[in-house]
């Protein structure tokens, strides 16, 4: 049974630029009402067509298709759209995350500079956290997992540890950055894959 309820739809901007997820059912309503295409890539990903809900609506339905039966018959979901309004790409708060803790950290410990390899680092309260220190990116480090078993429940000057400068918060970034093809949606990749592409030039 297809989900409905999963965002396994990429929105594009006017620019195709991905800007969000949403739901299918939300996708074919956009579309319905004219303000979105749905995107159909051929299956090599080479030709794209911009469509809207008449020719969609007449689109067959392929082997690997998802699609929602309809008292008109059996239409195709989308796997991607365009917006026919939209040509911004919104700037978002980077999520705090341990992941992302250690890439603004370069992967590297925040004390020692030693390069990390996954797992050899853990996150830090630089004020520990039995002491009233909060879990923010002003707060938080990246760093040798001896070194903070270590420094345990001091500050890092009390256990004498050299800091070079404050951790901050990092710039927003763009939407699609945020996005994850968790669904291994092949349609979606190439759009991320433009999109970065876009951003870099």
């Amino acid at each position: 049974m297809t989900n409905l309820t999963a965002k396994t739809v990429l929105v594009l901007n006017k620019r195709w630029q991905a800007t969000e997820e949403i739901e299918p059912t939300k996708a074919l309503c956009m579309i319905y009402a004219g303000i979105a295409l749905g995107i159909s890539t051929s299956p090599d990903g080479t030709v794209f067509e911009s469509l809207g809900w008449d020719d969609w609506a007449k689109l067959s339905v392929r082997d690997g298709d998802r699609s929602v039966r309809t008292v008109h018959g059996e239409i195709r979901i989308p796997t991607v759209i365009m917006s026919k309004t939209y040509d911004e790409m919104r700037d978002v708060e980077v999520p705090f995350t341990p992941e992302n803790v250690r890439a603004r950290e370069g992967h590297k410990c925040f004390y020692t500079k030693k390069p990390l390899a996954p797992g050899e680092g853990d996150l830090d309260h630089m004020h520990p956290r039995a002491r009233g220190g909060k879990r923010t990116w002003e707060n938080m480090v990246y760093c040798e997992i001896g070194v903070n078993r270590k420094k345990g429940a001091r500050t890092p000057r009390e256990a004498g540890l050299h800091v070079s400068h404050k951790p901050t918060r990092p710039a927003p970034i763009p939407k699609f950055l945020t996005i994850k093809n968790t669904h291994g949606i092949p349609d979606w990749d190439r759009f991320l894959k433009k999109s970065a592409s876009q951003q870099a030039v």
